[in-house]
């Protein structure tokens, strides 16, 4: 981010604290929240070397040097079998507090072109924290590097307990000539546990502190393909693609994935952040779960699509996922079933990836044109815009960058009506993702609030980062409140189907395999966008439509984007604006966007035409 882009932000979120009143330790908190995010959009990463990491997991234990078996059961040494493993170690069951067992994964590592290892790490002291010495030390006399992968927050929702974590792995391991590093910053990987255990901007604050405490600094690369990370991570991966390549021959693989990687890749680039694509020989969890998952390995072929597949995308990074993942089948290391071959294959790939730089990719602000984006600015000039707390989609990150006076709240003011009011706050939007504060200091006294603003004339913007927005508290419990905030969604089914007038027009958890699904975009109410969007073929496509046709006579519906398949039939509303005139919530104003747009490569021009009908349809009350 350009310097005038970081300075708008603190101005405007500041401005926001000083005009709703805040007591002098919200306004610190706020102000600590304002720098965080600041700090965290305005890093960019240039030249970053390529390299090839493998997840490794130093958490096996056998009899003879740990005192008991750990990771291993019912293990037949002569028959050559492990219970809780697809495959069979060529070197049988191994102690990962080895040293020689290390050395020769370290070795193997080095000849595969592997560049470096990212060790799972659970918690200060224990067996996997243990290993990381003797991991180290064999790494640097190979010449390979080591960084952990951050598997959990110890106290979910803490933000403080992340930081004592990263600030101890660094302090301990971060200053290793093995650990890796980018530019002299030591580089920690964040699985997707622990990124769920911390909202977005709980996150930023975690990043900014460690760079401030630790004088290394700090590179973090998160467990998610989405926009919004790549603002506040340093780079984005995924652990894991077997999910998209259930049922999935070679031939496959680009037609399921392509898109979603070429997505990231863009995603990363657009931001100046690092990109990582994982590549997988196969994956079999059938011996541990029920009833688990099986993506065949096709003798290597697989896991050669994959390879071809992220060389094209052109990530900064490859991972493979995994070295000795064995209870998920999915290890290159030597096994008695593959032999070496995948050891053979990581190198023949690794350095066809290493041979050449990256091409050289723009960075642009709100992924905008500069026409485009000051029409943008002038439709949303002097617009205020509430935003509710633990927001995590692309939303406000994109109202921040394009210079929107966005005013965070807290639950406490969203229960204060002098801070939530619909004149001073026309709009309010919810960017979290399915789970919120019901309740403060009385049972559901945040419903009520929400409804006494809506009924003020308020308009609720739900643009969350998870597909359907309130439906679960804080603590876990199915609510699905939505409706009564003027959001009719349907909740998913496996089916694809669920009791509405029509039946096609229902949630999914995935799209069903015998229709083709296409958006069909409104171009007159929201211009600059094309006039069909392909249903995305990968990642997250649960579907929580907004069943417009549901909502009473006498009020003002508007389908802005709608989901059809190719016979034409109505699956429901992926963006649709209602004035409730006639029913409840009476007098509200609201305007819904499915969550996985804003994860697609059209989020930034539908973002700008969104709030641009918004300009025209609803702010201008305001």
């Amino acid at each position: 981010m350009c310097p005038f882009h970081a300075s708008t932000l603190a101005v405007t979120f500041l401005a926001g604290i000083v005009c709703l009143g805040l007591l002098p330790n919200a306004a610190s908190a706020a102000e600590l929240e304002v720098s965080a995010l600041r700090e965290r959009m305005a890093v960019r990463w240039e030249n970053v070397p390529r390299k090839v990491l493998a997840f490794y997991y130093p958490w096996y234990g056998t009899p003879e040097v740990t005192g008991r078996w750990r990771h291993y059961n019912n293990v037949d040494v002569e028959g050559h079998s492990i219970g809780s493993m697809t495959h069979y170690p060529s070197i049988g069951p191994f102690d990962s507090h080895d040293p020689k067992i290390i050395a020769y994964h370290m070795e193997l590592a080095e000849r595969a072109g592997v560049d470096g290892m990212i060790s799972s790490w659970w918690v200060q002291g224990d067996f996997h924290d243990q290993a990381m010495p003797l991991i180290l030390e064999a790494a640097e006399k190979q010449g390979i590097e080591v960084t952990v992968y951050y598997e959990r927050v110890p106290r979910p929702g803490e933000y403080e307990s992340a930081v004592d974590d990263f600030l101890y792995i660094l302090r301990q391991y971060g200053a290793h000539p093995a650990f890796l590093k980018v530019q002299g910053k030591p580089v920690i990987f964040v699985y997707g546990r622990a990124m769920g255990q911390l909202g977005m901007a709980d996150w930023a604050s975690v990043l900014t502190e460690v760079n401030e405490r630790h004088p290394d600094g700090l590179v973090a690369i998160a467990d998610r393909f989405s926009r919004a990370a790549a603002r506040v991570f340093d780079g984005l991966h995924i652990y894991n693609c077997a999910g998209s390549l259930r049922d999935a021959q070679p031939d496959d693989v680009s037609a399921r994935l392509q898109g979603r990687y070429a997505d990231a890749v863009g995603a990363a680039d657009a931001y100046g952040r690092i990109s990582s694509l994982t590549v997988i020989p196969g994956y079999d969890d059938t011996k541990i779960r029920e009833p688990g998952l099986n993506v065949r390995r096709f003798d290597g072929r697989l896991y050669e699509a994959l390879w071809e597949l992220a060389i094209e995308c052109d990530p900064h990074w490859v991972l493979i996922t995994s070295w000795n993942e064995w209870h998920e089948g999915s290890e290159i290391e030597p096994s008695l079933e593959h032999g070496e071959k995948y050891i053979d294959l990581t190198a023949k790939h690794a350095r066809r990836f290493k041979q050449g730089p990256r091409a050289a990719r723009p960075v642009t602000a709100a992924g905008l044109s500069p026409e485009r984006l000051a029409a943008v600015k002038r439709a949303i000039e002097g617009r205020t815009f509430g935003l509710l707390p633990d927001a995590s989609s692309e939303a406000p990150f994109w109202l921040m960058e394009v210079g929107a006076d966005v005013r965070p709240l807290s639950w406490e003011q969203v229960l204060d009506p002098a801070a939530l009011d619909a004149e001073k706050l026309p709009a309010l939007i919810y960017a979290c993702g399915e789970n919120y504060v019901q309740s403060v200091r009385a049972a559901r006294d945040v419903d009520e609030a929400l409804v006494r603003y809506l009924h003020q004339g308020g308009l609720l913007i739900s643009m969350a980062s998870l597909p359907h927005p309130f439906f679960r508290t804080v603590d876990g419990e199915v609510v699905v409140t939505s409706a009564r905030f003027g959001l009719p969604l349907a909740v998913g089914q496996p089916s694809g189907e669920v009791a509405t007038a029509e039946p096609q027009a229902g949630g999914f958890e995935a799209p069903p395999t015998d229709v083709t699904l296409t958006f069909h975009v409104h171009t007159q109410r929201l211009k600059g966008l094309p006039e069909r969007i392909p249903f995305p073929k990968a990642g997250d496509r649960r579907w929580r439509p907004f069943l417009g046709r549901s909502v009473p006579n006498g009020n003002m519906y508007v389908p802005l984007i709608e989901l059809r398949d190719e016979q034409g039939r109505w699956w429901g509303d992926a963006v649709a604006y209602v004035e409730y005139r006639t029913s409840e919530p009476k007098g509200g104003r609201v305007l819904y966007v499915w969550f996985g747009l804003l994860n697609m490569p059209i989020a930034n021009e539908l973002l700008a035409s969104t709030f641009e009908f918004l300009a025209d349809a609803a702010l201008r009350r305001g």
